[in-house]
């Protein structure tokens, strides 16, 4: 005898969202990443008759020389603090702040020696390799390029970059099955046992094993453990005191709940018609004993 579950909404709809979610947040990540390896690799300081300026991969920033206000070189910095951007060894950028210099824009390979260039109330950090050299052409009205001081940063970058990779992978395999339960799931009262469809495996649950059923409405809500917790498909290992221990879920509905006592086990489960469904499983139960 086949039951019908609770249809209130559209599980697989929250499936998808949630896995688009997923993929975009880690190639965000990944973007981000990528940027900072093309950055620590191209990084370049150049002055020309008007400006300094820095490359750092597709971007170039330029200081216009006119309104270059002090240059200096700070030999210890303390207080570092990242507001946002790269913070590996090998590899500062984005907006810092020191308690020498206070709110400074970074673009260095290393910060025993940082350069700091001031223009239009705004600082800059850079590491040329030769930071005496650099100062030396660019107080002389010079012209040239530098190269940073290089560190390896490309392969702890490289191997951050695998992180959200594996995280968006890890994800998929662990949502995508569940995009196979929702809509399909049903529960059957079979000659021996009570039957629950739409996993990859039917869940069977004996007869002989049952020690209970009632309809609850539980207080509160269940604590996921392990499985899917969307509006519409509860599915897997949960927590939940109202409804009893060891619970597993079956529902695509939170109440009413048919909870199915086996012992220490507890099965959650939402029939459209509940009272039916125990009706008729208490039936099979009491012609059994």
């Amino acid at each position: 005898m086949r039951f019908d579950p609770v249809s209130k909404s559209n599980p697989r709809a929250w499936l998808r969202a949630t896995i688009g979610l997923v993929i975009v947040t880690g190639l965000v990540v990944v973007g981000l990443l990528v940027h900072s390896i093309w950055g620590s690799a191209t990084l370049s300081y150049t002055i020309t008759d008007d400006t300094v300026g820095i490359r750092y991969g597709p971007t170039f920033a330029r200081i216009p020389r006119s309104q270059i206000t002090d240059v200096r070189i700070h030999d210890e910095l303390t207080g570092a603090r990242r507001h946002f951007g790269t913070a590996i060894t090998g590899l500062y950028q984005g907006a810092w702040s020191f308690r020498e210099t206070g709110r400074i824009t970074l673009y260095a390979t290393d910060l025993d020696r940082l350069v700091v260039i001031e223009a239009e109330g705004r600082q800059w950090g850079i590491s040329p390799a030769d930071p005496e050299g650099f100062m030396q052409v660019l107080m002389s009205g010079g012209t040239g390029t530098f190269e940073p001081v290089r560190r390896a940063s490309t392969p702890g970058l490289l191997a951050l970059s695998l992180l959200p990779v594996a995280a968006i992978a890890l994800s998929l395999m662990v949502i995508y099955p569940f995009l196979s339960v929702a809509g399909k799931v049903f529960y059957e009262l079979d000659a021996d046992a009570l039957v629950i469809h739409g996993g990859n495996r039917r869940v069977k649950i004996p007869y002989a094993t049952v020690t209970g059923v009632e309809v609850k409405n539980p207080v509160g809500r269940p604590w996921r453990i392990f499985g899917v917790s969307l509006p519409g498909l509860y599915w897997g290992d949960f927590s939940w005191r109202g409804a009893g221990p060891s619970l597993k879920m079956y529902a695509t509905s939170l109440r009413p709940l048919v909870v199915v006592s086996c012992g220490k086990r507890t099965y959650g489960i939402s029939p459209k018609d509940p009272d039916e469904f125990v009706a008729e499983l208490k039936r099979r139960l009491g012609a059994r004993r």
